[in-house]
């Protein structure tokens, strides 16, 4: 987004309605970026993707047109995963997301990584929103709106209860397509926890609000149910894994002991019952 527009759409509150647009900032997004890689490098054992994503992620990296990403929203970390997903998959592209304006406020940063303020409960806010929008997909086509809909932090285990704001937005804009991307944080064998993602396609024949919210729905239990279940066969064999594989360990001192006695550090699970059954 260029400077010249953010000076003219940079109005207080933009009427009754409180709105803070974004000062979207390429340089400032990379950095985000390279400092979320090297975060959750540090602060993850490893982060797992379900090789069944690649080939929706291959379609949202050669979208020529805008793209709506939904997200579930566990936990604090979701804005680096997001940052991410970006430097892994999808650089060179502009983000926007909506995120509450009192927060945004105290953390300005984000707008430059491409969050805009809006008041949740607002009645004008959905209609505020799309206009913005339209300003942003007009400059940038190919721009991705990300969006939690659930509208608050929730369990991976709780149903997936939505806020129709993504599903008024699909049917305005009727050119965009519909992702899901599914993340779960969970623990293995390893003292840090690993990162879970799971991407799908959201489609519907039927392209009215309803319709939209329906499909959105459907689509995001489907995929973090998948991802659950694969989360809990506990299998890295069963993903990918981008920043490397990592090890299960206790801590360096007590693996470095071991190493020295000639023993292995890592931590080594037992194969389930069932498979030992079957030898």
């Amino acid at each position: 987004m260029t400077a010249a527009h953010v000076e003219t759409t940079e109005i207080s509150d933009r009427g009754d309605c409180p709105f803070l647009p974004a000062a979207f900032s390429r340089r400032v997004t990379k950095f985000f970026e390279r400092y979320s890689i090297r975060k959750i490098r540090r602060s993850f054992h490893t982060v797992h993707v379900d090789p069944t994503s690649i080939q929706t992620i291959e379609k949202i990296q050669q979208q020529t047109q805008p793209s709506i990403i939904l997200m579930n929203h566990p936990s604090w970390w979701d804005p680096l995963t997001i940052m991410l997903i970006a430097g892994l998959y999808l650089r060179n592209r502009v983000h926007c997301a909506p995120m509450d304006i009192v927060q945004l406020r105290r953390y300005r940063i984000f707008r430059k990584i491409g969050a805009f303020g809006i008041d949740p409960e607002h009645p004008q806010t959905p209609a505020k929103m799309n206009t913005y929008i339209e300003e942003v997909v007009a400059q940038h086509p190919n721009a991705l709106l990300w969006i939690t809909p659930q509208g608050q932090f929730t369990d991976v285990r709780d149903a997936v209860n939505l806020r129709p704001g993504a599903a008024a937005l699909a049917a305005k804009h009727t050119k965009a397509s519909v992702f899901c991307v599914g993340v779960e944080y969970n623990y293995w064998q390893d003292q840090k926890a690993e990162l879970f993602l799971r991407f799908q396609t959201c489609n519907t024949d039927d392209r009215s609000t309803s319709g939209w919210f329906r499909a959105m729905r459907q689509a995001m239990s489907e995929n973090l149910d998948t991802l659950s279940q694969l989360v809990i066969k506990r299998d890295p064999s069963n993903f990918l894994q981008p920043l490397g594989s990592g090890r299960s360990r206790t801590s360096r001192v007590y693996d470095l002991m071991l190493r020295l006695r000639g023993q292995e550090g890592e931590i080594q699970t037992r194969p389930s019952s069932q498979k030992r059954s079957k030898k």
